[in-house]
């Protein structure tokens, strides 16, 4: 939550002026999938192994990077102000 204004601050500023507010809103529900994957993967801490638990978080974050590098510069200019 500590990054929640940061995000909605960052989005409003370099979004463009004719989909700001949807690109706002799909922050909101970014936002609730992801506090329901994280209550998802919170279940299988008591199923998993510590070094497996871990593991998939270690994972999940190395998954995420994959993307921005695969997609970063394809959506940075998208997001260019007009």
């Amino acid at each position: 939550m500590y990054y929640w204004p940061t995000l909605l601050a960052l989005v409003s500023r370099a979004a463009p002026a004719r989909v700001n507010s949807t690109l706002m809103g799909l922050c909101y529900i970014v936002m609730g999938l992801a506090n329901l994957l994280i209550g998802r993967v919170g279940s299988f801490y008591e199923i998993m192994s510590p070094a497996g638990f871990w593991t998939l978080h270690a994972a999940i974050g190395a998954a995420g990077g994959l993307l921005v590098l695969l997609f970063g510069q394809k959506l940075s200019r998208l997001l260019e102000p007009c």
